[in-house]
């Protein structure tokens, strides 16, 4: 019987502390997520950012390659005039 109880003793303590490992795990995938998430959302961001700033300088580019093709036909019909 009091082997029994000696059993009974330490699987209740391995128990509590396989709850408590499990609980410290849990804790720590919680706060992984919570960092994850973040860095998804600063990542997010910059790439709208960025999507922004392409979208200008394509702009930009394609303003001053129509300026230079309008130069360029203008000179071209001044020279065969």
């Amino acid at each position: 019987d009091e082997v029994e109880q000696d059993k009974k003793k330490r699987n209740t303590l391995a128990s509590a502390r396989f709850r408590v490992k499990k609980k410290l795990k849990e804790q720590e995938m919680e706060r992984n997520v919570k960092l994850l998430s973040d860095r998804v959302a600063t990542f997010n961001e910059r790439i709208n950012q960025l999507e922004l700033e392409n979208a200008c300088l394509k702009s930009l580019i394609l303003e001053k390659n129509e300026k230079k093709s309008n130069d360029l036909l203008r000179s071209i019909k001044e020279k065969s005039l």
